[in-house]
Parts: structure tokens; sequence; C-alpha cells
């Protein structure tokens, strides 16, 4: 069930207090990654994309990267960030869902954005392209910052772990 602007998480039943509480932990957790690694990114920007057919409502990503270093010709790139249950693959098929949702809205943007999908279930599997993300996070702090990429990783999956603890118990 979404509300008027297409927005899910706050009218669905079945959704809990501690998903939406385990995704902001999350995004907080990458955003401080992004910042620690020296890589520029606005969290929940609202003018990058309208969803099409939508009489001009927008669609917000959780994270956006300007002229991302992480990425083939530094494209500007919105991610969305999502935590699914463990069944049914919810990974792989929330993962569709995102990747169709996002590309819509990028047809009718101006073509130097793309979208990856960003996700993770509730015992913290990571999604297909999630690993590929940190990994590359870690990456650049290493060139940009000279830490170990083990830094990055590190503080990342400890911050992590911490929160499945907390939100699993």
């Amino acid at each position: 069930i979404n509300d008027n602007k297409g927005h899910h998480q706050a009218n669905c039943s079945a959704n809990t207090f501690s998903r939406k509480t385990m995704h902001d932990k999350i995004l907080k957790a990458l955003m401080d990654l992004l910042k620690s690694a020296g890589i520029l990114a606005l969290k929940e920007p609202t003018d990058v994309l309208t969803k099409p057919g939508n009489n001009g409502d927008i669609l917000i990503p959780d994270i956006l990267i300007p002229n991302n270093p992480l990425v083939e010709d530094n494209l500007n790139t919105v991610y969305d960030l999502f935590v699914v249950h463990p069944s049914n693959h919810g990974l792989v098929s929330k993962t569709h869902y995102k990747i169709s949702k996002y590309n819509q809205a990028i047809e009718i943007s101006n073509g130097s954005t793309i979208f990856i999908p960003i996700g993770f279930d509730l015992y913290g599997e990571l999604g297909p392209e999630t690993d590929k993300f940190i990994e590359n996070i870690a990456s650049f702090g290493y060139t940009s910052k000279g830490y170990k990429q083990s830094y990055f990783l590190n503080r990342f999956y400890n911050n992590l772990s911490f929160i499945f603890a907390n939100e699993n118990t």
C-alpha cells in the first residue's frame, strides 16, 4: 500500500519500525563511510529525479554522489538503500523492482545519472551491488586518504554488525 506520494514505508502494516530504524542507521553508516573516504555525497536529495507519469512527484534516493569517482565516466549516481526479509529471494526481487522504478525516472532525466540499488536483508546478507559499492569506497579511501582498505572495511562492517545485532534482538 502506497500513500499519494508513492511511499510504501509509512503505510505498510507488515513493515516494522525496526526495519525503518535499521535502514536509517545503515544509511548513516554509509554516509559516514563515504565522508571518511573523501567522497562528496548528498543524503536524500530532492531535486534529482521526477517520477514518470506522476504529475511531477519527485523520487527521493537515499544517496546522490555527483561526478561519482566510483563509477566509469564519473557519472552522477543515485543509490537507494533497502532492507528486506531474507525469505522468498527478497534481495533479488527488491533489487529488480528498484532498478525498474529508478530507470524509468532516469530515462526522463538528462541521461547523465545512473542508479545503483544498495540492499541488505534483516540478517546481514548484502545485495548484488552492495559489496562492490563498499569495496569501491574502501579503494577510493586508500587512494585519497592513504589509509589501508581494511581501515574503511573494518569500520563499516563493525558498525553494520552492531546495527544488526541491536535491531535483531
